[in-house]
């Protein structure tokens, strides 16, 4: 059963890293809740949300020696658990946006669309202190959309705007995250 935990485990973790890096991920062993002081809301708690999925697998396949069906229903189980992740976090994502109003509508011209949510979003850092773009997660219908000769089209300069956006985005992250590491004392060794 250990192993069989280790390899469920391992297979939503290797999914979720497609979304997530490993580096962001945290482990509680008790509670349900945390808050957060540090954050843009510091009275806000956040609470564990509980999924639960469940497989069977019939006496009679183990008996006739189908035993490949223990790894098809793991695979099943790892992709159904992904999803309810994904989904409990496009959700989560969502609703923070909905309530801070950091939210843009397409009214036609997908190119302002995009400009306009660039604008908006913050730019995070690396470990290093170098910013990191943003990932741009999309319906698949929808990705046709954000081809560069169709926002082109739209508004020739969206290259020039995108890059400029882009650049001073991340030197203003850069700047956040240089201003928040001269706060911590530093020994020279």
């Amino acid at each position: 059963m250990a192993a069989f935990q280790r390899l469920i485990e391992e297979g939503v973790d290797e999914l979720r890293d497609r979304l997530i890096s490993g580096n962001n991920v945290q482990h509680f062993s008790h509670g349900t809740g945390w808050q957060s002081h540090n954050s843009e809301d510091p009275d806000e708690v956040s609470e564990l949300k509980s999924h639960s999925h469940e497989m069977t697998i019939r006496f009679d396949d183990i008996k006739s020696g189908r035993l490949g069906i223990i790894q098809e229903q793991a695979d099943t189980l790892i992709h159904i658990m992904h999803e309810s992740f994904e989904r409990l976090m496009f959700q989560t994502v969502s609703d923070g946006a909905d309530r801070v109003g950091n939210v843009v509508h397409n009214k036609g011209n997908t190119a302002a669309a995009f400009l306009e949510m660039l604008e908006k979003i913050e730019f995070g850092v690396d470990r290093q202190g170098k910013a990191s773009l943003p990932m741009i997660v999309v319906a698949p219908g929808d990705a046709y959309k954000l081809d560069s000769d169709r926002l082109a089209a739209q508004m020739p300069d969206i290259q020039a705007r995108v890059e400029a956006i882009t650049k001073r985005k991340a030197e203003a992250a850069e700047l956040r995250e240089k201003q928040r590491r001269q706060r911590f004392k530093r020994a020279d060794l």
